[in-house]
């Protein structure tokens, strides 16, 4: 009982340590453009993509409509973009080969 105890403690630890690394402050940015795709999801571009979490591509950004925070996330971007404010954005793992954005900052201040 206590060896499967350790093991499952252990393998918890193991996936928590892994999405802990995923997250990750980018660079200073802007805003270039956004839309909302087919499945809802926020597709954005910025002047200066980044891709920590090696994506298949970091051409577009997504931000995910099933995310708990979505709609301030999208209301920061809107804001960002109508303002031209510096932005910096959570970079949290791959969504669809794209990076996966989970926070915005307003300005651009991490």
């Amino acid at each position: 009982m206590n060896k499967h105890r350790i093991f499952v403690c252990s393998a918890f630890l193991a996936g928590w340590s892994g999405f802990a690394q995923a997250l990750s402050w980018g660079q200073q940015t802007t805003v270039q453009g956004f839309y909302s795709d087919t499945n809802a999801n926020v597709v954005l571009t910025t002047a200066n993509n980044q891709n920590p979490d090696g994506c298949a591509s970091s051409r577009y950004l997504l931000i995910s409509f099933s995310a708990s925070n979505f709609n301030q996330v999208y209301a920061a971007l809107m804001t960002a973009q109508a303002t031209g404010s510096t932005v910096t954005l959570l970079y949290n793992g791959c969504l669809g080969g794209y990076p996966l954005i989970s926070s915005i900052a307003v300005p651009g201040n991490w």
